[in-house]
């Protein structure tokens, strides 16, 4: 679609990036499909968007019920550990909305979606193929893609106990079944169609990026400080990939 973002001339700061991208992302119909992760950086657009007076609705999308205009719409889709059920959901939302689709339309699968011995492969499958059909019945619709979310690796006592007994820590195995499929999407959908979350939340606060060895190759992970529980992002880290959002969207065409 023909998504005009246009943002101050010559080289911006980052403040005035970010108002421009808010005042933009309030002026548009946007959809975003997600679980608890998303949640928390629907709130750091909140609390961005107050800060700065940007008039920035957001409602909760319902399924079964056109989107209200002018919204950024969140919904909560199926269950965490159903990827394909997610896609259905999303898919749902948007069939529900065809008469008055979104301008912008979002999805997130969850760190809780994949397990050590998640089927990469098919997963991704089954997600080009939902979105390539999205893709030819909504053409107006700008479609932006997010890379699964991270978590830590587990650490201390537990996780030296785990390896002496020949067993991965948590995060560590299932971290690369997610970095698998984020791969994936990354040389699928390049650009501006894509935002890169992992890699965002990956960046601890002085711009190291966190990783960890499998099979002898680093694979990212949630940076520490960027949480409080080692899977959901904590305000600061919320706040920052808000703003990343909200400049992606803005950078659509």
């Amino acid at each position: 679609m023909a998504f005009e973002a246009t943002l101050l001339a010559g080289s911006p700061t980052p403040d005035a990036e970010l108002d421009a991208a808010l005042g933009l992302l309030g002026s548009r119909t946007v959809l975003f499909g997600h679980q608890s992760v998303g949640a928390g950086i629907v709130e750091g657009l909140r609390r961005q968007a107050q800060a700065r007076g940007a008039p920035l609705r957001i409602v909760e999308a319902r399924a079964g019920a056109p989107l209200e205009r002018r919204t950024l719409a969140h919904a909560y889709l199926a269950q965490n550990g159903d990827p394909v059920g997610k896609l259905a959901a999303f898919e749902a939302l948007m069939a529900a909305s065809e008469s008055a689709p979104p301008d912008v339309a979002i999805f997130k699968l969850c760190w809780a979606d994949f397990g050590p011995a998640t089927d990469v492969d098919r997963l991704f499958a089954a997600y080009q193929a939902t979105f390539d059909r999205l893709a030819r019945r909504f053409p107006r619709t700008a479609f932006l893609h997010l890379t699964t979310p991270l978590t830590t690796v587990q650490g201390g006592t537990r996780a030296m106990l785990k390896r002496l007994l020949g067993k991965a820590p948590y995060g560590e195995l299932e971290n690369a079944r997610r970095e698998a499929f984020n791969d994936l999407l990354r040389a699928r959908h390049r650009g501006a169609e894509l935002l890169d979350l992992a890699r965002l939340e990956a960046e601890d606060p002085r711009g190291g990026l966190a990783t960890h060895p499998v099979e002898g190759k680093p694979v990212l992970a949630l940076a520490g400080e960027n949480t409080d529980d080692g899977g959901h992002l904590n305000p600061a880290a919320q706040d920052r990939v808000a703003k990343a959002l909200a400049v992606a969207i803005a950078k659509l065409r």
